[in-house]
């Protein structure tokens, strides 16, 4: 997986914090989701830096998107080895 971080000119200042900001998350996870689907990392990362950029630092952006992906791939590895073991219930 492989992210390009271009430019973006945040200060990450501000009183926003990542983990609380619910709509940085949401958007979090619908970026998470878009790239699980086979869609872009590269932009789904200069989605959220374009769309958050006032309240965040690049890195901080990039790292987030990264620990998402990390948790959405380890998600589907363990449905993926429960499948594999006749373990799997879908979730309703």
């Amino acid at each position: 997986l492989v992210l390009l971080v271009s430019g973006c000119g945040g200060d990450g200042g501000g009183d926003y914090d990542m983990a609380s900001d619910e709509e940085f998350q949401a958007a979090l996870d619908e970026a998470a989701n878009k790239v699980s689907e086979g869609g872009s990392s590269t932009e789904a990362y200069e989605e959220l830096a374009a769309a958050f950029s006032d309240r965040y630092a690049a890195e901080d952006i990039l790292d987030a998107l990264q620990a998402k992906l990390s948790e959405v791939r380890d998600q589907i590895v363990e449905e993926k080895e429960a499948i594999l073991e006749g373990e799997w219930e879908e979730e309703e």
